[in-house]
């Protein structure tokens, strides 16, 4: 009698995302006789999805529902695309032979538990937004003291579901190391990225190059994490003449913070401003970084890779904090980028990169981020997972 065939029956816990279309689409590609995914939201009441659009592929369910759908569903392997995808105490009750993935975000690492004792302890802000956070947030300090107390109380068990976590990847390596310091982290390294299929990072467009225009992409969001009121008091003493400055605050932070970033750009610069208050398809959004020759985000935390990326291919002068772990990963890969704190002037806003400056930047990125070597690291998590159901997940 034939062995039945084992397979790979993969969950994946998803928040509702603009990166979800996405993984559906990769996770699918990589999908096959001996590899099954399949995707959840946790939700408590019916709701219209925002960013997903492949709603079909995502079934919707209550917490008290998981538990049984795990069972249900002969899965051996749960991903969590961020800690907080499923309840937290949901975590600790899965049964132990079937592994347990955390995906982390940026968020729930350095914001979670709580801002005032996250995973990963770094200083999110600079001078003046901390000084515009302490003005408008009195509400929210008051919450996040809350916050601060309920985790106090509830530490022991955080750790423990911490501690369940079999396999960990964050979205830049240094967030494995910098996890690993904790006691209570025991998760494996495993490396996962975001992306698309036929991204315009491939080589397919190695060759294929259109003008840049002279206008500058300040932040990636509207969270505080972006130092906008501190990146806006470096660009205000330069000549942004005839430059238009795009800021994205479509998600992320308070309505008063985001208020009073845009009432101080449009201070600034007046009609040159544009917040980008509203969320734009990844063609369109595109094309706006595109338009945007200097690329400035002041981030301290890992965020806003896929702008960067995108910016670096597209040949833009990208200025980065010099004490963040990014700006440090993309230089160890021998990219080329500016330092806000020492290199902001006039000259390198008028930076032009020759042709041969951007292929050697394209040639970097790829060898870290073509789709080739994105699916491969798929099929290494595989393997790493499951070694004796193993198979490719190229088609």
């Amino acid at each position: 009698m034939e062995k039945e065939c084992k397979k790979i029956c993969n969950l994946h816990c998803v928040p509702d995302d603009k990166f979800i279309d996405g993984l559906i689409e990769v996770m699918d590609y990589t999908s096959n006789a001996k590899v099954k995914n399949e995707f959840i939201c946790i939700s408590e009441h019916e709701f219209t999805y925002t960013y997903i659009k492949k709603k079909e592929r995502v079934k919707c369910i209550t917490s008290s529902q998981l538990l049984s759908y795990i069972a249900h569903g002969e899965f051996n392997v749960i991903f969590l695309h961020s800690l907080y995808s499923i309840p937290l105490n949901a975590i600790i009750t899965i049964p132990k032979e079937i592994k347990i993935v955390w995906l982390a975000w940026g968020y729930d690492l350095y914001c979670k538990p709580t801002m005032y004792s996250p995973f990963i302890k770094v200083s999110l802000y600079h001078k003046k937004t901390c000084k515009a956070l302490k003005r408008i947030s009195c509400k929210e300090a008051l919450y996040e003291g809350y916050c601060y107390g309920k985790y106090l109380f509830n530490r022991k068990r955080i750790q423990r579901i911490v501690n369940r976590v079999d396999y960990f990847s964050g979205v830049i390596p240094a967030e494995y190391h910098l996890m690993s310091r904790l006691p209570y982290f025991k998760a494996q390294e495993v490396v996962f990225n975001y992306f698309k299929l036929d991204a315009i990072i491939s080589r397919k467009n190695l060759d294929t190059f259109s003008p840049i225009g002279r206008n500058i992409l300040v932040g990636n969001s509207g969270d505080p994490s972006n130092n906008h009121l501190d990146a806006f008091e470096l660009l205000r003493h330069l000549n942004l003449e005839g430059k238009k400055i795009y800021v994205p605050l479509s998600y992320g932070g308070t309505a008063d913070y985001r208020g009073k970033v845009k009432k101080e750009g449009e201070k600034y610069w007046g009609k040159n401003f544009i917040a980008l208050e509203t969320f734009l398809p990844y063609e369109e959004y595109c094309r706006i970084i595109a338009s945007c020759g200097s690329v400035i985000m002041f981030h301290e935390r890992q965020q806003a890779l896929g702008n960067i990326s995108v910016a670096l291919w597209n040949g833009c002068s990208v200025f980065l904090s010099e004490t963040s772990e990014v700006f440090k990963m993309y230089k160890a890969m021998g990219i080329p980028l500016f330092s806000l704190q020492s290199d902001l002037v006039d000259d390198n806003l008028q930076q032009v990169f020759s042709r041969e400056e951007i292929m050697h930047t394209r040639e970097r990125l790829l060898a870290f981020g073509a789709e080739e070597v994105l699916l491969g690291n798929i099929r290494k998590l595989y393997e790493k997972l499951q070694p004796d159901i193993f198979t490719s997940p190229s088609k």
